[in-house]
């Protein structure tokens, strides 16, 4: 349903099922403190030769958040599981907004201390560190998506450098509000009996699934969780460049070849009861391109416009039997059954998981290491913005989601031409000794497979 203003300067509608289904992720480890799949990018900025963000640049960025806001007003969006409700700010609450979620972290050293604290928020942050000239922004997934937050990052750093505060009419911005993706695809409403009977089976398939390959973990059904934590793993520019020319001529896509790692090694890892079982897997699969514009373009990054398809991959399979199927996967898209069916599919998947809450708490989802993948970062954020003494660059970027549960997940993504697996875990059901473990034997897979060189 569309935005509908419903007194003087308020704006709501409802959740869309993509958006009800991630809120009710989230809210899944609201018991604990926590805000499952809290979903973040990282940026370290570098300022010609300053050794920290001063407080010129802080100030730069404060106003470039009031400027993202107007330009992407969903960030400040807030929800109660089932309305979104925007408020049109005058001079005072628009500053009351910025002292609420624009956070300078003076005493904190690095942004991995900020995210592992991070809990359920009403609207999307940003933190500040300027001793280490990091950024972190962040929010509830139910939001955007991998792809969406790098693109308000972007955003963010190009107003940082072409200030624009000035020239804002507060009550324009309400036609930029994003609408749901199943009403940006136009997806339909309604079904046949048969195809809702199916859509009931599919929902009911995936929640309580088969028997699954499991990695082992610390503590027992019991064990609540602890700070979610990451960890990093880069390859070189030279074995990137490989890897990538490597993919090329055997007709595979990257990504495939990395998910291709991931899967082998969950299987290498698998516990002595769950040998054999197959690995249950997922794509996460961007769907901008099959909307129309705006929804198609950096204007709806402050949308959730993706979806995920999962499947299984056979225990017994090599690395080049998964890295041919899973290169097909990704190539192909989410077919235009699955595409008509998504509102009724997700709609019974947020009815099922309401009233059985079980099936979607934190500590009862898989154990195993999943995947998702981000591509091409400079497709969405630049290395530089600004010219001359105002020049900021990027120096490093992340993007992630913090967990609670004990499925762990690598993020993947390229940028400044070197190759990233970006670890998320809970420490509690993980050490760290043990997850960087992991990385290293995914890398050391696609370096033996693809003969690219350490």
């Amino acid at each position: 349903m569309p935005w509908k203003m419903v007194s003087e300067g308020r704006f709501e509608r409802p959740l869309g099922e993509t958006e009800k289904l991630l809120w009710l992720i989230g809210a899944s480890a609201f018991a604990f403190g926590k805000d499952e799949w809290h979903l973040f990018t990282t940026a370290r900025l570098h300022l010609g030769c300053e050794a920290l963000l001063g407080d010129e640049a802080v100030a730069a960025l404060r106003k470039a958040w009031k400027s993202l806001r107007f330009e992407h007003p969903s960030i400040a969006v807030i929800t109660d599981g089932a309305t979104l409700t925007y408020d049109v700010p005058d001079v005072s609450s628009l500053e009351q907004w910025a002292d609420k979620t624009f956070i300078v972290d003076r005493d904190t050293e690095e942004a991995e201390d900020v995210i592992a604290s991070i809990g359920p928020c009403e609207q999307a942050q940003l933190h500040v560190l300027p001793h280490t000239r990091q950024i972190v922004l962040h929010t509830a997934h139910w939001r955007s998506d991998g792809r969406g937050l790098p693109q308000l990052l972007d955003r963010l750093l190009h107003f940082m450098t072409h200030p624009q505060l000035s020239s804002l009419r507060w009550g324009e911005e309400t036609s930029r509000l994003t609408i749901c993706l199943e009403d940006a695809a136009n997806m339909i409403d309604q079904v046949s009996p048969a195809d809702q009977a199916r859509v009931k089976e599919m929902a009911g398939q995936l929640l309580k699934g088969s028997p699954a390959l499991t990695i082992s973990c610390i503590g027992d059904t019991d064990t609540q969780p602890g700070s979610p934590r990451r960890c990093l793993l880069s390859l070189t520019a030279l074995q990137t460049a490989a890897l990538i020319s490597t993919c090329r001529a055997r007709n595979l896509t990257v990504t495939a070849a990395v998910h291709a790692a991931i899967a082998t090694t969950n299987i290498a890892h698998a516990t002595l009861s769950s040998k054999g079982l197959d690995y249950r897997s997922s794509i996460r699969r961007d769907l901008r391109a099959r909307l129309k514009e705006p929804h198609n373009s950096p204007a709806s990054a402050a949308a959730l416009f993706n979806t995920a398809t999962i499947f299984s991959l056979p225990a017994d399979g090599t690395w080049t039997d998964f890295a041919k199927h899973l290169t097909d996967e990704y190539r192909g898209s989410y077919d235009d059954e699955q595409f008509r069916l998504h509102r009724v599919y997700y709609r019974q998947l947020v009815a099922d998981i309401t009233h059985a809450a079980t099936e979607s708490s934190g500590t009862a989802r898989a154990a195993d290491v999943d995947i998702s993948s981000i591509g091409l970062v400079e497709n969405l954020l630049r290395r530089e913005y600004g010219e001359g003494p105002g020049l900021v660059q990027v120096e490093d970027m992340a993007v992630s989601v913090n967990t609670c549960s004990r499925q762990a997940a690598v993020f993947v993504f390229t940028f400044r031409d070197c190759l990233n697996l970006y670890m998320t875990y809970n420490e509690a059901f993980y050490a760290r000794e043990y997850m960087k473990r992991f990385l290293t034997e995914i890398k050391e897979r696609l370096v033996a497979e693809l003969g690219i060189g350490d």
